[in-house]
């Protein structure tokens, strides 16, 4: 991310692939401990899914603007 000139505050959208949707509580906590209900928090999106790779529980992809 850094490499690329990017920083949180360019996020606009994380999906959020899961095994267990049944723990999606555990997954706020998380998303809460790193980002600042002070700051713009992006757009997300959570999916249940049936597996991931190499036998992940969690996926996140994130999604960033760029100005020219």
């Amino acid at each position: 991310m850094r490499e690329l000139g990017l920083s949180v505050d360019q996020m606009t959208v994380a999906r959020i692939y899961t095994t267990s949707m049944a723990r999606f509580d555990e997954i706020n906590k998380e998303w809460d401990q790193f980002f600042d209900a002070e700051e713009r928090v992006p757009a997300r999106v959570a999916v249940g899914v049936s597996a991931l790779p190499l036998g992940a529980s969690v996926e996140i992809e994130f999604q960033f603007y760029m100005e020219d």
